[in-house]
């Protein structure tokens, strides 16, 4: 075999080996802005970043992850004055975060709904008013340093979402963030509630095709090619 066409053969093999890829399924991750904490209820977006790979293949499906947190204290103040303690006293809150598409604000179902878990706090036996309007004392309590994370997410696959999530540029997903607050016990107890919340997500975008390339498979491919220009061009002089 001439060395001409030994160098041919190599360079053949090095460009199949840097296109030919079997078709597989892949996967690839983008993070959203953070919504920062914020009093509740407020309605903000999301930005996620759209697929724009459907040259190496069909988009099987978009999974969504929401993630909520929840932030502040809550108290209470037993202004009774009767000697007798109230049995119970009990204060609480929740949040609920909605995801909507595009233009889906409340009609129709969320792709996403994220409850946060219910925080209640309960004292017993609460002695008479201290005289201190403090949430504190003996008659008071605050409870502060609440801090919760939770998260939740969705798997689409429909037709239509696919075609929403598809293309260039970003696509801006809707939060509706909504909190609750209770009380009971005690017609003379007053609360107070200090709630605030956050959001963040990620979608996972999983199609069926080719990889995306690696720089360093583009640069093999890109030697293969100039190692081929250059047999040809030696082929012809010859």
């Amino acid at each position: 075999m001439s060395t001409g066409r030994s160098v041919g053969l190599i360079v053949c093999v090095l460009i199949l080996s840097a296109v030919a890829v079997q078709a597989d399924t892949w996967s690839i991750t983008y993070w959203s802005n953070t919504i920062a904490d914020q009093n509740l209820d407020f309605i903000t977006d999301l930005t996620f970043e759209k697929f724009h790979y459907g040259y190496l293949g069909t988009l099987q499906s978009i999974e969504l992850t929401l993630y909520g947190h929840v932030a502040g204290s809550m108290g209470y103040e037993n202004q009774s004055q009767s000697e007798d303690p109230v049995d119970q006293i009990s204060v609480g809150m929740n949040a609920t975060m909605y995801l909507y598409r595009p233009g889906d604000i409340f009609p129709g179902d969320p792709p996403i709904v994220l409850t946060i878990p219910t925080i209640t706090e309960t004292t017993y036996n609460v002695p008479q008013y201290d005289g201190t309007p403090d949430y504190g004392g003996t008659s008071g309590h605050t409870y502060s340093g609440i801090d919760v994370t939770k998260s939740e997410y969705s798997t689409l696959t429909d037709g239509s979402d696919i075609t929403l999530f598809s293309g260039l540029g970003t696509i801006d997903l809707s939060v509706d963030a909504q909190g609750t607050s209770f009380g009971s016990g005690g017609s003379n107890v007053i609360r107070f509630w200090d709630e605030d919340a956050g959001a963040w997500g990620k979608v996972k975008y999983t199609w069926e095709g080719e990889d995306i390339p690696e720089p360093a498979t583009m640069t093999l491919f890109g030697l293969g090619l100039l190692g081929l220009g250059a047999w040809r061009r030696r082929r012809m002089a010859a």
